[in-house]
């Protein structure tokens, strides 16, 4: 992984203390009294989009987290900041990949069969998409 700034961590209590300060007006209009990491880990998108707004504002290259599913490590890498190097074989995008198919359902977005151009890389039962997933999806 190359990065341009910080991998800030957001289950760091230090930077939840910071997000906090930041974004305590958002906070109160949202009625969230205590901003904490179940909070951060919430499918709340306003929250959450903030959050990764600030972040980025203050140089961050990307994110890390736990996942709410299954508390495993998630990483965000914001575009022009952070990109992945390969490692391993990859396969195209073009088969129904159960997991690729779950996220996509999750967030309402649709693979747009006719213009993948990207590759997963397989590891354990996770995926690391080596190119933007903008070009795999588009909003319903």
């Amino acid at each position: 992984m190359e990065l341009q700034g910080p991998l800030v961590d957001l289950d760091d209590m230090n930077v939840i203390r910071q997000l906090r300060n930041a974004l305590a007006g958002l906070l109160a209009r949202l009625g969230i009294q205590h901003l904490d990491i179940s909070t951060l880990r919430s499918i709340e998108r306003t929250v959450t989009q903030h959050v990764s707004r600030t972040l980025y504002d203050q140089g961050a290259a990307g994110l890390c987290f736990r996942s709410n599913r299954d508390d495993q490590p998630c990483f965000v890498l914001f575009e022009g900041r952070g990109t992945l190097e390969q490692s391993g074989a990859t396969e195209p995008c073009t088969d129904d990949i159960p997991e690729f198919l779950q996220v996509c359902s999750e967030f309402s977005l649709i693979p747009e069969r006719k213009h993948v151009s990207a590759h997963v890389v397989r590891g354990d039962t996770r995926f690391a998409f080596v190119d933007r997933v903008r070009q795999l999806v588009r909003r319903r």
